[in-house]
């Protein structure tokens, strides 16, 4: 009798969603022992405002494994310049140094936007042995990139607008619909690369970028001097279209 009365961890979770404050939401989280209802409930603390932010910061402080990770997302678009400033260092670290466990829990929970905006990669080396790294709409808006080696990267719908990519070396990756407005791509090596969807304009700084063994396919160079950009063994795979000055 008492088994029968006792509730089940569906059932807190369940009665987590319509919890009246953010100190309910934490006792619920306390109260359950699985990952799966653990991540049910942080998945709220964003309709917290502050408070939220304050316990999503708390769990990447004191949580491990995708908990950690996914608080750390989901803290990832606050405006609190502190918040901000840690969950850069963390994802800084925590990218490069662990690949295959950053692409296992983007591909358990592929449906969050992530917003890296203005972080630092410079020298970084993000390649993994297995698989390639998922960036894919990743903001990486103003990051820096400068000198890094992005091997096998997928980034497909990534924003970066404003980056700075100076000396750094694309092998074997897939940029499709890549925002490079504003970017500096200053000595950027692109090689076996496939390139689709994606626009250089005139906002771009392009200048001593090779590109060797590129597969290009909707590209557009629209109002840049090419003069010092290298293209050897590309393959057009439908339209290279370039309005040159």
């Amino acid at each position: 009798m008492n088994n029968e009365k006792k509730p089940r961890e569906s059932d807190v979770v369940f009665r987590s969603n319509n919890s009246l404050s953010i100190n309910d939401l934490k006792l619920q989280f306390s109260n359950v022992i699985s990952e799966e209802n653990k991540i049910a409930i942080i998945k709220q603390a964003n309709n917290y405002g502050e408070a939220g932010e304050a316990w999503l910061f708390d769990l990447v402080a004191t949580e491990k494994n995708k908990i950690q990770w996914l608080a750390a997302v989901l803290l990832s678009h606050t405006k609190n310049e502190v918040y901000k400033q840690l969950l850069l260092e963390y994802f800084a670290e925590f990218i490069p140094n662990n690949i295959d466990t950053w692409n296992k829990y983007r591909l358990a929970l592929p449906n969050f936007e992530i917003n890296l905006l203005g972080i630092n990669f410079s020298s970084k080396e993000l390649e993994s042995k297995k698989n390639e790294i998922d960036l894919s709409r990743v903001n990486l808006t103003q990051a820096n990139l400068n000198n890094a080696r992005l091997y096998d990267a997928n980034l497909s719908q990534v924003n970066l607008k404003n980056s700075n990519l100076t000396k750094a070396r694309f092998y074997a990756g897939q940029l499709n619909k890549v925002y490079f407005s504003e970017a500096k791509l200053i000595n950027t090596y692109f090689q076996l690369t496939t390139i689709y969807n994606t626009n250089f304009d005139s906002s771009c700084y392009l200048d001593n970028a090779d590109f060797i063994a590129i597969e290009f396919k909707n590209i557009l160079f629209n109002n840049l001097n090419l003069q010092n950009i290298f293209f050897a063994k590309w393959h057009l795979l439908m339209s290279l279209l370039i309005n040159a000055i």
